[in-house]
């Protein structure tokens, strides 16, 4: 049985109401007194497991007719493999209806296009190899860490892909992209402080 580790995350929002004007405010039209800077934290805690492969696994490239959603990692295989062999088509598969439609209002408003997108793959995945590394649960959603390794076994980049079932299939989300577990679950002390104003 793998080894399951247990992780709380603490976002905590901090909403820093000034009472210095901005340049975009008006001077208050009244007398005021003295002014009181305050803080307001706001917290959200995130509860999630890590499951770390072990060993952690080279993803094995598949053909389009061997490609299935019945789990998350067969997603992400599916996944890499579409990017590895050029079909850009296959590749969108593995996304969310809806992430389809952002990636192509996205790619559209920034001249990119399935050719863009093909050279990039081809230039990314030509000297590394992709690996997945550990599972992350949170809810009802599946987060995949995966990185990418060159010739020599250093890793290049690692990020994580998230994953939620649409329907039967897991399928690749975009709605979860700024999901703060796929960010930052591997802060060392779970607790991420943002500025909100």
């Amino acid at each position: 049985m793998k080894k399951l580790f247990e992780r709380l995350l603490v976002v905590m929002i901090v909403f820093t109401f000034c009472g210095r004007a901005l340049a975009e405010l008006p001077s208050p039209i009244f007398p005021v007194g003295e002014v009181q800077e305050r803080d307001l934290i706001v917290e959200s805690l995130y509860r999630y497991k890590v499951y770390p492969y072990e060993p952690i696994q080279k993803i094995k490239y598949i053909d389009i007719e061997d490609s299935k959603y019945d789990t998350p990692e067969q997603t992400v295989f599916g996944h890499f493999s579409a990017m590895k062999s050029g079909d850009y088509d296959w590749f969108l598969e593995t996304w969310t209806k809806e992430s389809r439609i952002i990636m192509r209002e996205s790619d559209k408003k920034r001249g990119r296009s399935k050719e863009f997108w093909v050279k990039t793959w081809d230039k990314v995945l030509s000297s590394r190899e992709p690996y997945i590394t550990s599972r992350i649960e949170s809810g009802d959603y599946v987060f995949i860490v995966y990185s990418l390794k060159d010739s020599n076994g250093v890793v290049q980049f690692e990020d994580t892909l998230a994953l939620e079932l649409a329907g039967s299939f897991w399928k690749i989300s975009q709605r979860l992209s700024s999901d703060p577990v796929g960010i930052y679950w591997s802060v060392p002390d779970k607790r991420v402080t943002q500025l909100a104003r």
